[in-house]
């Protein structure tokens, strides 16, 4: 089974640290999506990866039944990989494909000749409809299987956001890279055709057959895509597991304010459980209910409605407490309270998650 390994990596731009003391191992169909905001070193991790950047310290592995390489380790189905380094591998022979934010078509070229520009060779008669017929019938299954084989004879500016993106991505996945790298390749195009690529891109990387990283600040696609996520603050990893996981149970107060559409509500020591200084809870879990109609053995806050946002399916509702906290509430269908009517939001206490001082989640 083929993996990509991180170990210790570091690396720095003068004062500034941009990845700090990485460890991470990506295995074949997994798709792990490093989320977080600018700056915190998503992309220059996919850079080192590719070759584009070389880390200060630590190490990358890949790890291969087929390759040859330093060492050899057994898999947990009693198979056997190598692996090695990739410090002393130049960018160009490391396999890797990478999917940006642009995406970067040739538009002099058809969407069959973008496809498959980088296989069957660059002769004189390079173009797609003079490479052999096994390349032809790559590209259309590829093109079939993401939805644009009407499109291979037009020329990328005659094809919209969303139909270029598929054509980059049909031009990645038909290399059949070792490693599949992928930079924001949704984050240009309006919420309503990302949404779709996302169940497209989803369906796609689960057919691809290698390891996966995926760099987006957005937490919707990263819930959407991942088998993993990594959330990543100033260069560090603070944060690995499953999509879900992570979302309910945040490692401390920054993963809990970046993780979902709307952040986690945490309130202060004065509304707290004694053991904690905070505790946080999602919108979607809160209810609400009259001043004095708390169902019993809760956590509850009293205060008035501030503001709300009418999303359609559901209403965005802000609470003012009655100790100047914001809790948002999210409730389903078209609830529309009153301003400052007085409420009692309150919330099932299994649905709770305590943080102590530090900010790091209390408990397992």
């Amino acid at each position: 089974m083929s993996s990509i390994r991180l170990e210790g990596i570091c690396k720095s731009f003068g004062t500034q640290v941009a990845v700090e003391d990485l460890t991470l191992e990506v295995k074949q169909n997994e798709t792990v999506v490093l989320l977080g905001p600018s700056g915190c070193g998503k992309t220059t991790t996919l850079r080192l990866i590719a070759g584009l950047e070389h880390p200060d310290r630590g190490d990358i592995f890949f790890a291969s039944p087929d390759s040859s390489g330093e060492s050899s380790e057994g898999a947990a189905d009693g198979s056997r990989s190598t692996q090695r380094s990739l410090l002393s591998v130049p960018a160009g022979e490391r396999n890797t494909a990478m999917m940006f934010q642009e995406d970067a078509l040739y538009p002099h070229l058809s969407c069959g000749d973008n496809i498959s520009f980088c296989i069957g060779g660059r002769s004189s008669r390079w173009l797609f409809k003079a490479k052999d017929q096994n390349v032809q019938n790559n590209v259309q299954q590829l093109a079939s299987r993401l939805g644009i084989e009407e499109f291979l004879d037009r020329k990328p500016h005659q094809l919209s956001g969303g139909q270029r993106q598929r054509v980059a991505l049909a031009r990645a996945m038909i290399r059949r890279p070792d490693v599949f790298l992928l930079d924001e390749p949704l984050s240009r195009l309006d919420f309503r055709l990302s949404t779709e690529l996302q169940q497209d891109l989803k369906s796609a990387l689960g057919e691809i057959g290698c390891p996966v990283l995926y760099v987006t600040h957005n937490q919707r696609e990263a819930m959407v895509l991942a088998d993993r996520v990594v959330v990543m603050d100033c260069g560090k990893a603070v944060q690995v597991g499953k999509p879900l996981e992570v979302y309910r149970r945040p490692a401390n107060l920054f993963v809990a304010s970046f993780m979902g559409e709307q952040p986690m509500n945490v309130l202060g020591k004065a509304s707290a459980d004694a053991k904690a200084e905070h505790v946080g809870f999602r919108a979607e879990d809160v209810r609400l209910a009259g001043d004095d109609e708390s169902p019993g053995d809760v956590f509850a806050v009293t205060g008035h409605v501030e503001t709300v946002q009418q999303l359609g399916d559901r209403s965005l509702v802000h609470v003012r407490t009655d100790q100047g906290e914001q809790v948002r509430t999210m409730q389903l269908g078209d609830a529309n309270p009153d301003l400052g009517r007085r409420v009692c939001a309150w919330v099932a206490k299994d649905r709770l998650v305590l943080f102590d001082a530090a900010g790091q989640r209390i408990g397992s």
